[in-house]
């Protein structure tokens, strides 16, 4: 499983370096040039940096959240409790911390359902370990790439 995970987040990796040979997009962006794979990754506005990504195949319902997260922790492996929360509606998945390619990540894999898909249209907040570390809200222009995932991506 955690082969398939790390797999997972090199090709949602390879497709940010391809976008960053042109101008990087700002907010949500949908990497569908490997399509039937899709990864939707969310690129902070000021930095540039990859925040957070899912990655699904078309027409199937596993998705692999992956969350970069800004504190530079460089600690060992661990497992976490990661949520997506919006208001009383909480999605949680077990994560796995770990240095993959020079950044702390935190990944875990879960299935495209409705509550995450609303989420993901609606915004929300990821949690780690109960603690808040940051805010995602697609604007006007993001809505379309975060619908194309969530509608590609159930089973």
């Amino acid at each position: 499983m955690k082969a398939i995970l790390s797999s997972i987040a090199v090709l949602a990796l390879a497709n940010v370096a391809a976008v960053a040979q042109d101008e990087i997009p700002k907010g949500w962006f949908l990497h569908d040039d490997q399509a039937p794979t899709l990864t939707l990754v969310y690129y902070d506005p000021t930095s540039g940096d990859v925040d957070i990504s899912l990655n699904c195949t078309t027409g199937y319902p596993d998705v692999v959240i992956a969350f970069y997260p800004r504190s530079g922790e460089t600690g060992e492996e661990r497992s976490v409790r990661l949520e997506l929360r919006n208001g009383d509606t909480t999605h949680s998945i077990d994560a796995t911390g770990q240095i993959f390619n020079g950044r702390y990540i935190f990944d875990g894999l879960t299935t495209m359902q409705p509550s995450l898909s609303n989420m993901l249209l609606g915004g929300f907040t990821v949690i780690l370990d109960g603690q808040d570390v940051g805010t995602f809200t697609p604007n006007e222009s993001d809505s379309k790439h975060v619908r194309k995932l969530t509608e590609a991506c159930v089973g």
